[in-house]
């Protein structure tokens, strides 16, 4: 939905002058390109996933240098 064809596609059957919207039935119409084979769909689900892990890794040690960083401050500040 981030991609200009998108943009393109909705801008082509808009509503009002002042603050343009599409159609709801215009959008519904949209075809959204899928991956065509399961395969290629596993792909890119393992890929999300194994992102996701990382994602989270990294949360967590975020989390832990907050944590660090606070207890550092309480310590300089008594």
């Amino acid at each position: 939905m981030k991609q200009d064809s998108f943009f393109n596609y909705v801008m082509e059957n808009v509503k009002g002058l002042k603050m343009p919207r599409g159609k709801v039935e215009h959008i519904l119409n949209y075809k959204v390109p899928v991956p065509s084979t399961i395969e290629e769909q596993r792909a890119i689900a393992n890929k999300i996933a194994t992102l996701d892990e990382e994602i989270q890794i990294f949360e967590n040690k975020i989390a832990e240098a907050e944590k660090e960083k606070q207890l550092l401050i309480e310590d300089i500040l008594k």
